[in-house]
């Protein structure tokens, strides 16, 4: 009889041992469950993180968008009106330079003359026209001799010689 309740005892413990194995697995089962729960929980979690970052970044773009616009209209109406300040400047600039800067030459007039007397040393390009005022100019020059050629009036000077040009 010892026999058998040693081999219901041996049973039993098997039978105990196979029931705690299958629990061991079940509970690690349950683990692995949760640890895969919990993976793919803050998976999703970090899916939404990221969707929120995304987003706020979106948001930031669309708002830096906003206000470059806004700046770039601010600094376009100054830029137009400083662009027609200057174009009205140099208008204003032309207009006092011609009505200024005329010159007139005129016949001498008989009478007295003045008390003094202006010389200029002057260069001209030989064979081109020079205008001074109303006064054509035309210079050429043949072997020391020069062919001057003032409004018409022909004439040849020797170089060294003074002319007078009324």
């Amino acid at each position: 009889m010892d026999d058998i309740k040693s081999r219901d005892d041996e049973r039993a413990a098997e039978q105990a041992r196979v029931k705690g194995q299958e629990e061991e697995k079940q509970k690690q089962q349950e683990l692995e469950k949760a640890k895969e729960q919990a993976r793919v929980k803050g998976q999703e979690e970090e899916k939404q993180k990221q969707r929120e970052r995304d987003q706020a970044k979106e948001t930031g773009r669309k708002e830096g968008r906003k206000e470059e616009q806004a700046r770039t209209k601010g600094k376009g109406g100054s830029g137009i009106k400083l662009i027609l300040g200057i174009i009205v400047l140099v208008i204003v600039i032309l207009a006092v330079a011609f009505l200024t800067l005329s010159v007139s030459v005129t016949n001498v007039s008989p009478g007295n003359s003045l008390p003094f007397t202006t010389k200029y040393g002057v260069s001209f390009p030989e064979g081109q026209t020079i205008t001074i005022g109303n006064t054509h100019i035309i210079v050429l020059s043949n072997q020391g001799l020069i062919i001057t050629d003032i409004d018409g009036d022909k004439q040849n000077m020797v170089v060294g010689e003074d002319r007078v040009i009324s």
